[in-house]
């Protein structure tokens, strides 16, 4: 435990000694240029000498002999820029809007002035509706588009980005690609997890969009800096404090409002926002000076910090869907003696930056983000008992070092020092200690605990109530106490009037057939009125007859659910008779009879001249019990109808229908152990980085970019399955005695990277050429048989790919540019497939296990496009992408029969090719928006990296045709539109005057739907003998979905409030994202030759819909 808090308190000290001791520094790579040509007005002429500062900066240079001026290592962000020349009227250009890697161009004119007046010319910045520097496909968004937006977090924010996709999993895809072949760059720190898991989900897109500066997402033509990625590169940008003023906001959001009524669309969500920024009022001007270190004085040092929370239940809750039996309770934290319960997700986020300049040519930022999140996995298999679901803590760590320096005004340098942490674990639900979750040694071995069937389904042991045993017969009851019972002790002729699998002992009507049991008298232990048969011990460790809880195990050995117990049609009282012996039942020559002509003696009701019972066949004058109050006699059906007595198991206020397997809900335990495991896993990594690059313009035509980086990442996993059972590995890890199936490796492997890009300027002509080297070193692997005969004990220990990368644009006229770009990416497989499971993994003899060997990954993109400005406002980006993946990753199996096994291979290949055009309106005063289209295609063998081992398991063929892949979305159109009103604005609507100082986003999606595969039953398949349906030939309905966010600023003493309503799916369309192979529905599964029928509850998964409607409203303060 203390090596993983003092590992980034050490990292954080060294950083800060390097800071310290560094002559030369900087910020890291996420920053842009200013260029441009300063000239006389009036003669055209360039002028010397100028000089052009940003405002509020120490940031700045002067213009060449030709009037040209370039200011590198700017932040992203919108600045002034203020430029002077003597004898010439200074000149202030507003609204300079900088964004990462690009560069923003502004040519000035200065108006010549003999005379010192003072005057300032104040102009607009240039930012012209295409962007001829820019060689790729790159997406950006500021802050302040992405505050306005719809959106909680970065991964809000992409998929409403053209060209991604989110899958019903809800994994990003960019541009067909698999998930995880982005790289996500926080601050410059990847944030990708080497073990192929949760870290882009939870850490690197889980960010609060309010912590975002500017956002970007390259798609193609990525130069050689970036790499380890097949589709795409996300690029975040953190804020900075302002050295001028100190700036606090808080921000509130809540879909609760209270009442039942009111919250029909919350999802019981909640979210807290704090920042403060500013430049430093305490540290580098009073304590560190007291304590004699002035060396930050007059620095320029400032800060920023955020944290924020956000607790929900998602939007598929427990909650909505448990019964009060099997409620979903949480555990919860203690803050200052309140304690604040947890929900079915919890997030907490900490960061901050510190930057400082220690001359005007330097800068350093040093920053920390630190995030923590825990909760409940959902599974609709879990919905009667949520308390065993699984539950996971996620935790991630930051630190980094961002150096930069100035060289001159034609070169600079970067250095990037950083660590990145996470730590994972997942245990199963712990029913007696809610958010908690069990280790494998809470489990009992399997031959140690007693199990027994619950029947009435309350998760305890219920004894039988015993009888009294007053009628003579061949059950073996005669005493209050009982031993345990067994079936081949009961003689009884069962009613055929009992319904539901699992009570065949319900005998209602009293007519005493049953004699052994409701017809005798027995022992009410509950007070319900009612005999109960209570639970049948299975297993009797000790021989006690007694369920004993000191064994008790946490696996039930039934599955799921079944059907709960009722009463099938109404009952028959059967004819009246005089019972002389007063046993309730009718005895022929014991008990009388009557016949006759008068009503008022007459038994005989339907005149046959014999008794019927109330076992006979019901006719009509019969009496009966009209249980469902329709004043007809309703026979049996095998059926359940409503008003029919039943027993309420789960105590949900309704009949359940249950279901066998496939149709029914996990019982209280069983996904501990049995068909659904759950898995015991602790995962960690380390990251440690060091990269950097040098910059240098050669004349105006070229410049030349090199760089490097040196990556050491750890790795460690721990997993246990099948904790009940004994491990037969023999190894010495934790637990080390529980598990069928264990799992645990550590492996220290190390990157080194290279690369070079020239970006050369010729005439209109901009092209960017580079390579980059790419190389692997993994440390010396211990193994079992099974890697052995895999790799036949040759481990390659190193692996190496070199990328070139070609980028082109060329402007046809001062409104149109056409660009081209062609590349080679690489991404190496995630270590979970390189080194998971040296124990079987599976079923039968087939296992499946990494392979140490495997090679990278390979995509070829071509790109083609045409940005073209139709006004100063408007313009139009058309780009087409033809990509091709190579040796991607699917299973191959190694020998035949029992000792064979599958382990993951670079076999597979896919293809994907598409159409995007976007139609901006920018630069708009009030309406900014993007209408986006997209015509794409991607095909491939198989749609994740297992799927020829899971159709080995099902015995089905391997694919060798190329199918659509699962996340293959034909068309999808998209409008984002944004309004801002300041309070300087005076806004009207059809002449009307209307409030200022707010600002709205509106951003709707539509889009076809995913492929799925049918199976041989679905509605009209016709197939040969022998053929088989073909993968993905079957489409999802379309989909669509409006978001909206309104949000009104009030100034009052200096303090600004803020009132937000936003809103998710405007028009809460229900849109399906999953539904069964055999009906192509998402409500049921029920196809009966062909001919589809309701399905059960089990079927009608919540999850194979998207998000319903969802109000949030948010409050706000800033000053």
């Amino acid at each position: 435990m203390v090596s993983r808090v003092l590992r980034p308190a050490v990292f954080l000290a060294a950083a800060l000694m390097i800071m310290l001791l560094a002559t030369q520094a900087a910020f890291g790579a996420s920053v842009g240029r200013i260029k441009g040509t300063i000239t006389d007005a009036k003669t055209g002429e360039p002028l010397f000498g100028v000089s052009v500062l940003i405002e509020g900066t120490t940031m700045g240079a002067k213009t060449d002999l030709n009037g040209n001026f370039v200011i590198l290592s700017v932040p992203p962000g919108t600045y002034n820029l203020k430029v002077t020349l003597l004898s010439y009227e200074a000149v202030v250009v507003q609204d300079v809007r900088v964004d990462t890697d690009q560069t923003t161009e502004n040519n000035i004119q200065m108006k010549s002035s003999v005379i010192e007046t003072g005057k300032v010319t104040i102009v607009k910045g240039q930012r012209g509706p295409i962007d001829i520097n820019q060689t790729g496909t790159v997406n950006i968004r500021t802050q302040k588009e992405i505050q306005t937006a719809p959106v909680a977090t970065v991964q809000d924010l992409l998929t409403r980005e053209t060209g991604i996709t989110v899958d019903a999993q809800g994994e990003l895809h960019i541009r067909g690609g698999r998930s995880g072949e982005a790289v996500y760059l926080v601050d410059g720190v990847d944030y990708s997890d080497p073990l192929g898991g949760r870290a882009p989900v939870d850490a690197g897109i889980n960010i609060s969009s309010s912590a975002v500066l500017e956002l970007q997402v390259i798609k193609d033509g990525f130069d050689p800096e970036y790499g380890e990625a097949l589709s795409g590169i996300v690029k975040i940008t953190s804020p900075t404090g302002s050295p001028d003023r100190t700036r606090m906001s808080l921000q509130l959001y809540t879909d609760d409002f209270g009442s039942k009524n009111l919250n029909k669309y919350s999802e019981n969500y909640d979210q807290g926002e704090f920042t403060v920024s500013g430049p430093d009022p305490l540290l580098t001007s009073r304590i560190l000076p007291a304590l004699g270190i002035d060396y930050f004085l007059d620095k320029d040092f400032t800060y920023w910090l955020f944290a924020d929370f956000q607790k929900t239940d998602t939007r598929l809750p427990y909650s909505r869907y448990t019964s009060p039996a099997t409620e979903k309770k949480y555990s919860g934290i203690n803050l200052l003696g309140i304690n604040i319960p947890d929900r079915q997700y919890n997030k907490y986020n900490f960061n901050l930056t510190l930057a400082f300049n220690p001359t005007s040519n330097m800068n350093a930022k040093l920053l920390y983000k630190g995030m923590q999140s825990n909760g409940t996995s959902f599974s609709w298999l879990y919905r009667y008992t949520p308390s065993t679901a699984p539950v996971y803590w996620y935790n991630t760590n930051t630190v980094s070092l961002q150096l930069k320096q100035v060289l001159s005004k034609s070169s600079d340098y970067e250095i990037n020092l950083s660590y990145w942490g996470s730590r994972y674990t997942q245990k199963p639900g712990d029913p007696d200690h809610p958010g908690e979750g069990l280790d494998p040694d809470d489990f009992l071995f399997i031959d140690q605990y007693e199990t027994y069937d619950d029947v009435d389904h309350d998760g305890t042991f219920d004894s039988y109530e015993p009888f009294i045993n007053i009628f003579p017969d061949s059950v073996k009851y005669g005493s209050i106490y009982i031993p345990q019972r067994n079936s081949s002790d009961i003689v009884a002729s069962i009613d055929d009037q009992v319904g539901g699998a699992w009570y065949p002992f319900y005998d209602l009507n009293g007519n005493g057939i049953i004699d052994g049991y409701e017809g005798e008298p027995f022992v009410d232990l509950n007070g319900n009125g009612i005999w109960d048969a209570g639970d049948k011990l299975t297993r009797d460790v000790n021989g006690n007859n007694v369920y004993d809880e000191i064994y008790r195990d946490v696996t039930s050995p039934s599955a799921t659910t079944r059907e709960e117990p009722y009463f099938d049609g109404d009952s028959s009282l059967g004819e009246p008779f005089i019972d002389v012996n007063k046993d309730g039942i009718y005895e022929e020559g014991i008990d009388r009879f009557i016949t006759a002509l008068d009503p008022a003696r007459n038994m005989d009701l339907n005149r046959n001249n014999r008794y019927d019972g109330p076992s006979d066949e019901w006719v009509p004058g019969i009496p009966y019990i009209d249980y469902n109050g329709n004043g007809v006699y309703d026979a049996p059906n095998n059926r359940y109808d409503p008003g029919e007595p039943y027993t309420d198991i789960n105590k949900n206020g309704k009949h359940d229908a249950g279901g066998d397997n496939s149709t029914g809900f996990l019982l209280y335990g069983f996904g501990q152990g049995g068909s659904y495991p759950n898995v015991w896993t602790e995962e960690k990594v380390d990251k440690y980085t060091f990269k950097g690059n040098l910059k240098k313009a050669i004349g105006r035509a070229h410049e030349i970019k090199t760089g490097f980086e040196v990556r050491k990442e750890k790795v460690g996993v721990a997993a246990i399955q099948g904790m009940q059972y004994y491990s037969t590995t023999g190894d010495n890890y934790v637990f080390s005695d529980h598990g069928s199936v264990r799992d645990f490796y550590t492996r220290n492997p190390y990157i080194v990277v290279a690369y070079l890009r020239d970006k050369i300027e010729y005439g209109s002509l901009v092209a960017s050429l580079g390579m980059r080297a790419d190389l692997f070193f993994q440390d010396e692997l211990t193994g079992v048989s099974t890697i052995q005969d895999l790799t036949g004990n040759k481990l390659q220990k190193i692996r190496n790919k070199f990328s070139p990368r070609v980028s082109i644009n060329y402007p046809i006229s001062e409104k149109a540019m056409i660009r081209f770009n062609y590349g080679h990416f690489y991404e190496l497989p995630s270590y979970d497939r390189m080194y998971r499971n040296s124990n079987p993994y599976g079923t039968g003899d087939i296992s499946l296990v990494g392979n140490p060997n495997l090679n990278y990954q390979k995509t070829v993109n071509y790109t083609f496009g045409l940005n073209y400005a139709i006004t100063d406002e408007f313009s139009v980006k058309m780009s087409g992408y033809y990509k091709d993946y190579f040796d991607i990753i699917n299973t191959s199996t190694y020998g035949v029969g029992a000792g064979s096994f599958s382990y993951y291979d670079n076999t597979d290949y896919a293809r994907s090719r598409g159409f995007e055009v976007e139609i901006d309106r920018e630069a708009s005063r009030f309406i900014n928006g993007k209408l986006s289209y997209e015509y794409a295609f991607s095909y491939g063998k198989s749609s994740s990296d297992a799927e020829n081992y899971q159709r080995l398991l099902a015995q089905d063929a391997i694919a060798i045709d190329e199918n659509p892949l699962s996340w293959d979305i034909r068309h999808r159109v998209s409008l984002w539109l944004q309004m801002y009103f300041t309070d300087r604005d005076h806004p009207r609507l059809f002449g009307l005057s209307i409030p200022n100082d707010w600002d709205m986003s509106i951003y709707w999606l539509f889009q076809t739907g995913y492929p799925y595969t049918p199976d041989k039953t679905y509605p009209g398949m016709k197939l040969d003998i022998g053929e088989q349906p073909l993968t993905n030939s079957m489409r999802l309905p379309s989909t669509a979905s409006t978001d909206i966010k309104f949000h009104k600023r009030f100034r009052v003493s200096g303090m600004e409030y803020t009132f937000q309503v936003w809103v998710n799916n405007l028009f809460d369309n229900k849109n399906v994202i999953s539904v069964s192979s055999s009906t192509g529905r998402p409500d049921t599964g029920n196809n009966q030759s062909g001919v589809i029928g309701g399905g059960t509850e089990r079927q009608a998964n919540p999850g194979n819909w998207g998000r319903g409607r969802q109000i949030i409203v948010g409050l706000g303060l800033q000053f």
